[in-house]
């Protein structure tokens, strides 16, 4: 049994040694996170037929710097099972910990979600024995929360081995991966708020910059504020017409661009763009899925990472999107056009009413007698 330190990477001698294992298991593979160093090394020490149970944080799992090792484990057999955690079972920290059972052998690996299980309280969470019953029975026996892949399913989703990911899978009819569907996904660009404050400027201009607090109810907001330039190797991060932004967070905010001719607008780097190919599918049609319930299901159980999840770019071009036929994709686009056009309608209503209501009261004034 391992309970090594998560997030914590050895060093001086003890990394040496560290190292040495990790090449005697991994070859050429490079290891970059601590805890599989720690889980290498103590597969050195099984002996034939062996197993080693190890506690392990939630990146190591996902992250695409350990991809490698994971690929390299799995393909030999070695990832028997991988149980998630509820967070806040370890003393002291947020984080949900995983259970990971190295062997030999296996041509398939059992995921197991037991995230669902033990008693929450306010700052922790508590297993008892019949979470740990219940565990135990999942492991054995399998059921609703547990899932076996082979290296070909693993492959497909970056080699993570995180239940989550693939326990609450959501089943699409007719999906194709987003990925094949679009010339460019890419994130925004990570400017430094100082820097954007001196850019920023009262002056109408070309240049606009898109945070995600103006993507709101599938729209962008029409008062995004200007900037004085957008300045060399910003243009990559900069919308094109018909360009969709997602947020890499929940509620994973989506909305279509819609730039006036000439304009630039500056995308930030908690948002993803993608631009559809039109050949492959309609950009409205694509918009309208991925704010729907469908797409946001798949969403979440892509997301990674343990303090703030987020979908990492590699999963969001796994997304299943239901490819209807191109007249059926155009069909619903201009429906919902319709039905954007009149909502527009009514919000103009609703400000014009508004703008009567509050013009009914006009007497008077207002004096300071102090």
């Amino acid at each position: 049994f391992l309970d090594g330190p998560l997030g914590v990477k050895p060093r001086g001698d003890e990394a040496e040694a560290f190292a040495e294992a990790c090449a005697g298991i991994m070859g050429d593979t490079p290891v970059r996170s601590g805890e599989w160093m720690f889980v290498l090394r103590g597969m050195g020490c099984l002996t034939e037929g062996g197993r080693l149970v190890a506690v392990m944080g939630g990146g190591a799992l996902f992250n695409g710097s350990d991809e490698g090792v994971r690929k390299a484990l799995a393909m030999g057999g070695r990832v028997e099972c991988v149980i998630a955690l509820p967070e806040r079972v370890l003393p002291g920290t947020g984080i949900a910990p995983y259970i990971v059972v190295v062997s030999s052998g296996n041509e398939r690996v059992r995921l197991v979600d037991a995230t669902d299980l033990g008693e929450r309280e306010r700052r922790f969470t508590t297993l008892g024995e019949r979470d740990m019953a219940e565990i135990a029975a999942r492991v054995i026996s399998g059921g609703d929360s547990v899932v076996d892949v082979d290296a070909a399913e693993l492959s497909a989703n970056g080699w993570v081995l995180d239940p989550k990911r693939y326990v609450s899978r959501v089943e699409v009819k007719n999906g194709v991966p987003l990925g094949s569907l679009v010339k460019l996904v890419g994130r925004g660009g990570n400017i430094p708020a100082r820097e954007l404050d001196q850019r920023i400027t009262d002056k109408r201009t070309s240049y606009r910059y898109l945070m995600i607090k103006d993507v709101e109810d599938g729209e962008i907001s029409s008062d995004l504020p200007y900037l004085t330039d957008i300045r060399d190797g910003e243009e990559r991060f900069c919308l094109e017409d018909g360009d969709i932004v997602l947020g890499k967070m929940r509620p994973f905010k989506s909305a279509r661009a819609r730039l006036r001719e000439g304009e630039k607008v500056l995308c930030t780097g908690n948002l993803f763009i993608i631009r559809p190919d039109e050949g492959e599918v309609d950009p409205t049609y694509l918009a309208l899925f991925l704010s729907s319930d469908l797409a946001i299901s798949q969403l979440r159980s892509l997301c990674a990472g343990t303090t703030i999840p987020s979908v990492p770019i590699g999963a969001l071009r796994t997304l299943q999107v239901p490819l209807a036929p191109m007249e059926e994709q155009r069909r619903v686009a201009r429906e919902y056009e319709a039905i954007r056009e009149e909502i527009e309608v009514y919000r103009l209503k609703i400000e014009r009413a508004k703008d009567r209501m509050s013009s009914l009261f006009g007497g008077g004034e207002v004096t300071d007698n102090a």
